[in-house]
């Protein structure tokens, strides 16, 4: 008996471990450039010490892991993720999170009108421009130091619009809400 009992749950596990498995091998992986013809494009070049960037070119969305700054340069580590809006968002928090009520009780960002899911793309770092343009919650010149002080210092994780061109950022915009 006890060794039924011991093949019913190693089955149980593998099955578990097999559909966990599938869903990562199959599920949405957007963690690649966005479309980029409405953004702007600002000027400059990293220094040789941070030009390779670890990213293609392109608009990505991204939580900001890291900022480093120093005399020379700031460089940044970005976390990527799927930033969905509208019903495209509704539908995705409905397939990601349980939740006995109304699902926008469960996820309050749905409230604001976008949801975030982990995308599975590696971290990436990249250098940025000194005259890269910083949007945080609405202060449309903020600094790189404004950036630095704003990561882990907020309540809420933000997801940044993140421009990279030539190898460095050249855009990082906040576009989630508190």
């Amino acid at each position: 008996m006890q060794n039924k009992k011991l093949y019913i749950v190693i089955a149980v596990i593998v099955v578990i471990v097999g559909a966990g498995v599938a869903y990562a091998t199959l599920r949405d992986k957007t963690a690649t450039p966005a479309d980029t013809a409405s953004t702007p494009v600002t000027t400059g070049t990293p220094s040789a010490k941070v030009a390779a960037a670890s990213i293609e070119d392109g608009t990505y969305y991204a939580s900001v892991i890291s900022v480093n700054r120093n005399p020379e340069d700031t460089t940044a580590s970005f976390e990527p993720v799927i930033f969905l809006r509208g019903e495209e968002a509704k539908a995705a928090a409905l397939e990601d999170v349980e939740c006995d009520e109304i699902i926008e009780k469960c996820v309050t960002t749905l409230d604001k009108g976008y949801y975030v899911r982990k995308s599975g793309a590696p971290v990436f770092n990249a250098p940025i421009l000194d005259d890269a343009q910083i949007s945080l919650a609405g202060n449309l010149e903020a600094s790189h130091a404004d950036l630095e002080n704003q990561v882990g210092g907020l309540f809420y994780v933000p997801v940044y619009e993140v421009v990279i061109k030539g190898g460095a950022v050249t855009t990082v915009k906040e576009v989630s809400k508190p």
